[in-house]
C-alpha cells in the first residue's frame, strides 16, 4: 500500500462506535439499546480493518506498530460485548493477538474509563491482560 511506504511507525486508533437507538427516555427507567451502522460493526472495523492495517504495515516494512485497544478485552463476558450484539472487545482482542503473532515490533495500549475532563487527577494503573 503506497500510504504505508517510508513510514517508521503505524498507530492504529480505529474503533467501531455503537449508536444509541432513538426513542430512549431515561425518565422511564430501563436501559438504552444500541446498534452499529452497516459496514461499521466491530468485526469489520476492529478485526478486519485492523488486520488489513497490520498486513499493510508488514508488507511495507514498518518498524513498529502501536495498537490502541480497550481494557476488558480478556473478559469475553464484559458488558461492552453486548452493545448492539457487536462483541466489540472480542474483535479488538483478536486484532491484538494477530499483531502479537505478526512478527512486527509492537506496543498495545488498553485504556479504560476515559473521561473528557482535566487530566492528572486519576491514578494510572499499568498492568498486563487487564
Amino acid at each position: 500500500t503506497p500510504a504505508f511506504q517510508g513510514i517508521d511507525a503505524l498507530i492504529i486508533l480505529t474503533s467501531a462506535v455503537p449508536q444509541m437507538k432513538p426513542g430512549f427516555d431515561p425518565t422511564k427507567g430501563g436501559r438504552p439499546e444500541f446498534y452499529f451502522d452497516d459496514g461499521a460493526y466491530p468485526e469489520q472495523v476492529d478485526w478486519i480493518g485492523q488486520k488489513n492495517q497490520i498486513d499493510a504495515a508488514k508488507a511495507a516494512g514498518v518498524k513498529h506498530v502501536v495498537l490502541v485497544g480497550s481494557m476488558g478485552g480478556t473478559n469475553t463476558n464484559h458488558p461492552l460485548n453486548s452493545l448492539g450484539n457487536g462483541n466489540i472487545l472480542i474483535w479488538k482482542r483478536k486484532a491484538e493477538q494477530y499483531l502479537a503473532d505478526s512478527g512486527l515490533p509492537y506496543t498495545i495500549i488498553r485504556p479504560g474509563g476515559l473521561l473528557d475532563k482535566e487530566g492528572g487527577i486519576r491514578e494510572l494503573i499499568v498492568g498486563k491482560d487487564d
